[in-house]
């Protein structure tokens, strides 16, 4: 099997014949054509979308070593004219070529070596193997790849079966393998498609970091992708800038203060609500509560139920806003009440459990009636 594709990756049109189209569980259809330029997912980078005629390809793979092009229908004809998306194929050249030249300068200049390469659909990523890496190296990292980006540097894409010098990281490949050579930046083994020249990529940004395995993992964006993703934050920054009143360099201060006096806000509120809902537990004066409730939190619920409890008042209430009930009972009835509601559980096919006299259960479909058996245990 042989990748078409990198003999020129800028290739998007061309006519072949079909040698298969087999209809797949899912009611897709595996095609396999005499000649393909398109590129198979493989290298860390997804496949190629495009048409095979009028037919939409949805996905390329290997399998047993043959380039196998997933189609949502049938192929017509023959021999056939295929398409390859252009816009999605540019895309995968300007992220994998940014990804050897970030994982190049990483480890020339910090020693920092990539584990593994991911290529998404909204951005790309590196597992490096460093544990902590400071916002002002970010800043330097960024700033590196797209000097080199600026100088337009072209990118040497070459078949050998030596030994290549300098090579960021070895392979055991039987035969030749494919070099992808950017001066002063990488060289790398590599079977996945590139630009031709570095300035073809675009501004770089790393728009993320997280942690995997307990690595480092940066995630980054690059051509259209950078550009789509600076429109989109440009486009929040200004409306926070209006709804703020506030220009660029203090909007994190705005929504600091507006953050600060919400916390301030829910604290007066959840006072004014705890007294009433004392004054509420206040007026019970029942030995036994048993009620549906309305426009309540079931912590609130539970709040009003250790209020009565503390006054030797057992209740039963079921929150009708989550369809949840709550017993609460004295501690010397915890096992009465532990084994009726497993009784019930058993029967009706309901949800929850507790201890120390309060127990919490979520009811089905059979609810009213389930409910009504319920309010006759507690006695």
């Amino acid at each position: 099997m042989k990748k078409l594709c990198l003999d020129n990756e800028y290739l998007t049109e061309f006519r072949t014949d079909v040698i298969k189209c087999d209809r797949n569980k899912d009611g897709t259809f595996s095609v396999v054509l005499k000649d393909s330029y398109f590129y198979p997912e493989s290298s860390g980078q997804t496949g190629d979308h495009g048409f095979i005629g009028d037919t939409n390809v949805i996905d390329v793979v290997i399998i047993d070593d043959e380039i196998v092009h997933v189609a949502d229908k049938a192929i017509e004809g023959t021999n056939v004219n295929c398409t390859i998306d252009w816009k999605r194929r540019f895309d995968h050249m300007q992220q994998h070529t940014a990804q050897h030249m970030l994982s190049g300068i990483i480890e020339d200049k910090y020693g920092i070596k990539t584990v593994s390469f991911h290529m998404g659909e909204e951005d790309s990523s590196i597992e490096t193997d460093v544990r902590t890496i400071t916002e002002d190296r970010i800043d330097e990292i960024e700033t590196l790849v797209n000097d080199a980006i600026f100088k337009n540097i072209e990118v040497k894409k070459y078949f050998t079966e030596e030994e290549v010098e300098g090579v960021r990281k070895k392979v055991n490949i039987k035969g030749p393998k494919r070099v992808i050579a950017i001066e002063g930046v990488d060289v790398s083994y590599c079977s996945g498609t590139h630009v031709n020249n570095t300035g073809e990529i675009g501004i770089f940004k790393i728009t993320g970091i997280d942690k995997v395995r307990k690595n480092i993992r940066l995630h980054f964006k690059c051509g259209y992708r950078a550009l789509n993703d600076y429109r989109k934050n440009l486009k929040i920054t200004n409306a926070l800038k209006k709804i703020l009143t506030r220009d660029e360099d203090s909007i994190i201060v705005g929504v600091e203060t507006l953050i600060e006096r919400e916390k301030k806000l829910q604290k007066r509120i959840k006072g004014y609500r705890l007294r009433e809902l004392e004054s509420f537990a206040g007026s019970i004066e029942e030995k036994i509560y048993k009620n549906e409730l309305e426009g309540y939190e079931d912590e609130e619920i539970r709040y009003i139920q250790s209020l009565l409890i503390d006054r030797g008042i057992e209740s039963i209430i079921r929150n009708r806003d989550t369809n949840r009930v709550f017993i609460t009972v004295n501690e010397d009835r915890n096992d009465e009440f532990k084994a009726l509601i497993d009784e019930m559980k058993y029967k009706f096919g309901i949800k929850g459990g507790g201890s120390k006299g309060r127990f919490q259960l979520m009811l089905n479909g059979q609810g009213e009636e389930i409910w009504y058996r319920f309010v006759d245990l507690l006695k």
